[in-house]
This record gives structure tokens, sequence and C-alpha cells, in this order.
């Protein structure tokens, strides 16, 4: 666990009523381009296709708030099937672009499940999904979530249905997991709703 996300565990456990405890969880890990983390100045097409280089291992962090209206994750990891199955990625040049992206690592044990039961948790106790933003290492754990509201802004909803979202890190699988539009303006995710515009797109 880095400084940084120590110092906001504890921010948030000492400052917030309402929040009885957060703890961190991590779906594995992923190695991504420096350049990502920091930028040289370079277009993203051209450090994304020349460099060779890769971080070290960096946590897929999830939040975990037990909040005193029922547990709360901030985010959901990343999907196990990104490492196990030859589908999850889009074929072509999109894939060829994710593949340059990242490169994940995930054990049958680091799936969010796994990870909310080794702190005393299950699925199906989690309330309320925050999402900060609609990328893969965000959502990849929503499909093990099935009593869950969802809450995600209308600015990163929107991005779905613009041309090619792929290619902004959007995978067609956000759209594919039962997300729909409901006339009142709210959405709905296999049953549940999702709020699309309680919180800053980031």
């Amino acid at each position: 666990m880095t400084r940084h996300t120590r110092r906001i565990i504890q921010i948030m456990n000492t400052a917030v009523r309402p929040i009885r405890k957060v703890s961190v969880v991590s779906t594995g890990t992923v190695r991504i381009r420096p350049q990502h983390v920091e930028s040289a100045g370079s277009p993203l097409l051209w450090w994304l296709l020349t460099s060779r280089k890769w971080t070290p291992p960096r946590p897929i962090n999830v939040y975990v708030i037990e909040h005193e209206r029922g547990l709360v994750l901030f985010d959901t990891g990343q999907d196990r099937g990104s490492v196990t199955a030859p589908d999850y990625f889009p074929g072509g040049l999109s894939g060829h672009l994710y593949a340059r992206l990242a490169q994940f690592a995930i054990r049958p044990g680091e799936t969010l499940s796994e990870r909310l039961r080794g702190i005393s948790y299950e699925p199906s106790q989690v309330r309320t999904v925050v999402l900060s933003h609609l990328h893969q290492d965000h959502i990849g754990g929503l499909a093990e979530l099935s009593n869950a509201e969802i809450l995600v802004s209308a600015r990163e909803w929107a991005e779905l249905d613009t041309r090619c979202p792929e290619v902004k890190g959007l995978l067609p699988a956000a759209h594919q997991a039962g997300w729909t539009s409901l006339d009142s303006g709210d959405l709905r995710l296999g049953g549940r709703h999702v709020y699309r515009s309680l919180l800053p797109c980031t």
C-alpha cells in the first residue's frame, strides 16, 4: 500500500463520520508505459507504438467503504478474463494498441469476489458502487456484484456512444454488460439502477 493510499484511508476513517471504515484491496497488478505516468510531451500514439519500457507492477486498487447505509465500493478493479479469455480485447489495430498499453497479472485468488471475502465481506453485501470512470481496470468487477446500485457520471456514460470508444479505453464489453437508457434519465445495469449525473468525470 502506498503512502498516498494510506493517507486517503486515514482521512476518510477519521474525518467523515458516516464512514466507519475504509479498506483497500487489489485485483492484481498492471504494468504500463512510463509516459502514461508522466508525459514527456510526445503524442500518445507515438509513445504507445514506440516505447520499449514498462513501469514496475502497480496495484489495481478497489476502495471498500463501510458506510452507515451499507457497503460501498469505489471502482471495481480489473476482470480476470482480461488475462484468461483470448477474445476479451478487440482485434485488429485496437487490440494491438491495448497490448501495447498495459500488461496485467491477475491470479485466481485476486478477483474482486475473492478479495472481498479476504476481508470478511461477500459480494452480495455491496450496496453501492461508485465508478470514477469506465476504463477496464475500474469496471472489471461489476459482473460479480448482483445487488449493487452503480453510480457513474453522465459525461463518462456519453463516451460509450461516441465513435470507436475502445480507442479511448472504453471496451465494447461495457455496453454488452446490459447497460440501457431509461426515459427518466437514469440507467440500468442488469436490472439495477445506474445514476449517471452524480459524479464528476475523472
